[in-house]
């Protein structure tokens, strides 16, 4: 059983009841499966699928909570990442877990397109994603980072 698979059970018995609160909104079973269906679709489209890293570079916010589900509905490991670490801490954990994208927020863009470039993988799909975003449909927005 994947995570994903209780959030379906939820969604499905409790489709009303709150799932999640974040920044004094409340979101039902319903409303998480639906953004947590919506990111996976984009993810698999960019490529990710089984055995994929996601690496997360995110404080504690919806997207991460997105994210996750996001990342086991599609098979993906999520890699979630303490966004204090410097780039050459992020470097040795990106690598070890061949991370084939990155989600994180605008304010740490710098220290991952740092990270990359060290690894020589300046290209690698970021998700740059506004935490306090109240839009579901607005929380994502792909990024090419290119060197």
């Amino acid at each position: 059983m994947l995570l994903y698979d209780s959030l379906v059970k939820g969604a499905s018995e409790y489709p009303s009841r709150t799932a999640v609160i974040f920044q004094d909104k409340h979101y039902s079973y319903f409303e998480l499966k639906a953004m947590v269906d919506t990111l996976a679709a984009a993810l698999e489209t960019i490529g990710i699928g089984p055995g994929d890293s996601v690496a997360v570079l995110l404080p504690n916010c919806l997207p991460f909570t997105l994210t996750y589900y996001a990342s086991s509905r599609l098979g993906a490991m999520c890699v979630p990442v303490n966004p204090l670490l410097k780039p050459s801490e992020l470097e040795y954990i990106w690598s070890d877990c061949q991370a084939k994208i990155i989600v994180t927020v605008d304010q740490l863009l710098p220290n991952v397109q740092e990270t990359l470039s060290s690894l020589g993988k300046p290209s690698l799909p970021v998700i740059s994603v506004t935490p306090d975003s109240q839009a579901p449909g607005d929380v994502y927005r792909l990024l090419a980072l290119m060197s």
